[in-house]
């Protein structure tokens, strides 16, 4: 079973293709715990719910289901694994499993960071977005108020286990939208090729090189404020699509049209040619990305303002040099719009 990175003080990443859940493994990392709590959604509990049959033989072990999708990522969904956790009696030895995509990764982390003041989870991702994206990197939360990830916690899991297997289950769109994350490694520096963006299902080793360059980029910014912030390449957009949509439009399409965005006001402000700009496209569109965003100016600028990446006047915008580099460019959100106009 292979390590991805496992430093001082952090967390290992597991990435495994055909295994059956490794009883050593899990129960190493809560042997003190009596009873665990697998917080998963509908359509995950009815594809694999005996997958963690026989991994606790010593333990009582409880399952929350949760709504399928973004409506998962909600106060309502916060209070019903905190109920769940009450009602099994857990306590502070005690343990979750986040089961799921990234909605179930973040709610679970939130709820584990706050039950008693902390408790222990792991994460175990069943797509490519929450693999490479919110399963990693400790942050989580929930959405309120129509805004994106809006209330949460930095709170990292025991260890996060990627099972490949479980992509293949994913719809097309579940699959475009994972892609979106890789596309921004490519940008941040991962060497990622064009045909394994074109790929149908990502291979161990183009995972691993996505978590890598986000575990570089991260290393030492835990609460982003450097260059952790670069991680955010397409996100100040891209979340404001999501929430303009009603979360109807997946995240990674969302990312993968801001930094559509991103590029575009490269141009207009940083000197990025036509003919970088150009090949940065081809790896925009990949993996069929549609890049467009139907939604006027002015309404994604009333939701720029929540970007959480603002410090009253300014946000810092993640853009590109002319090298197609991607730099931290604090900026008002005044002038992010006149750039696209």
């Amino acid at each position: 079973m292979p390590i991805i990175f496992k430093k001082p003080n952090r967390y290992p990443v597991y990435l495994c293709r055909g295994r059956k859940m490794p009883v050593e493994l899990f129960g190493g990392f809560f042997e003190n715990a009596k009873k665990m709590l697998v917080v998963t959604d509908e359509t995950v509990f009815k594809l694999y719910k005996n997958k963690f049959d026989g991994v606790f033989p010593d333990k009582e072990l409880f399952y929350c289901v949760l709504p399928s999708g973004e409506a998962a990522k909600s106060f309502d969904a916060y209070r019903t694994v905190i109920e769940s956790a009450t009602n099994c009696g857990l306590h502070r030895e005690d343990g979750f499993i986040a089961f799921g995509g990234g909605t179930i990764t973040d709610v679970t982390g939130f709820a584990a960071a706050t039950y008693m003041r902390g408790v222990k989870f792991a994460s175990v991702p069943t797509t490519v977005l929450a693999a490479i994206d919110a399963a990693v990197g400790a942050k989580n939360g929930v959405n309120f108020i129509g805004v994106k990830n809006y209330v949460g916690t930095v709170y990292a899991p025991q260890f996060v286990y990627v099972e490949r297997d479980f992509f293949k289950t994913l719809s097309k769109r579940d699959m475009i939208s994972g892609y979106g994350e890789i596309i921004k490694c490519a940008f941040l520096g991962a060497d990622i090729t064009e045909d394994e963006l074109k790929s149908k299902l990502p291979s161990l080793k183009l995972i691993e090189k996505c978590l890598r360059i986000k575990e570089n980029i991260a290393d030492g910014d835990v609460y982003e404020s450097g260059k952790r912030k670069l991680l955010n390449l397409g996100h100040t957009f891209g979340h404001a699509i999501e929430s303009l949509s009603g979360f109807s439009i997946p995240h990674g399409e969302c990312v993968v049209k801001g930094i559509n965005f991103a590029l575009r006001i490269s141009v207009a402000l940083n000197g990025l040619s036509e003919e970088k700009f150009g090949r940065a496209m081809r790896i925009l569109t990949a993996a069929g990305h549609d890049v467009t965003c139907s939604y006027p100016l002015g309404k994604l600028k009333e939701f720029l303002i929540y970007d959480k990446k603002g410090n009253g006047e300014t946000i810092d915008f993640v853009a590109f040099d002319k090298d197609l580099t991607p730099i931290i460019m604090p900026i008002t959100i005044s002038k992010l719009i006149g750039a696209l106009e």
